[in-house]
């Protein structure tokens, strides 16, 4: 459970973390568009929103392939679906154990189908 627990926080500190370079992103745009010069640093900024897009995008559109009745607003709201129902999985190991098949395929979370072995062993721990 431990083990789970810290995965848990990792994957909230990386969020806050994102977070955080996304609101820097946009204090630099804002800085430029009313001063009109980059700061120091301004290109790295631009270097991690770029990599932000590329992830977001492919996301995106790998999502729409897959859900064709889906439209734009939908695949934002499944991402965000998963992540809440995968930090509530984290938060509750001993009643809804997490699979290696849930990490690799959020659909089997929503549905709640797959009953196999806990990512952490067995959930007694």
């Amino acid at each position: 459970m431990e083990s789970q627990n810290s995965f848990r926080r990792t994957i909230e500190r990386h969020y806050a973390n994102i977070d955080w370079q996304i609101r820097r992103i946009y204090r630099a745009r804002n800085h430029i568009m009313h001063k009109g010069f980059c700061r120091p640093g301004t290109r790295q900024l631009i270097q991690h929103l770029h990599s932000y897009y590329i992830s977001t995008m492919h996301n995106l559109i790998g999502d729409l392939n897959k859900n064709e009745e889906w439209d734009i607003s939908s695949a934002f709201e499944f991402r965000v679906s998963v992540y809440n129902m995968f930090i509530d999985l984290l938060k509750k190991p001993k009643e809804k154990p997490v699979t290696f098949n849930q990490l690799y395929n959020p659909k089997i979370w929503l549905m709640r189908t797959d009953k196999s072995e806990s990512v952490w062993g067995s959930s007694s721990t």
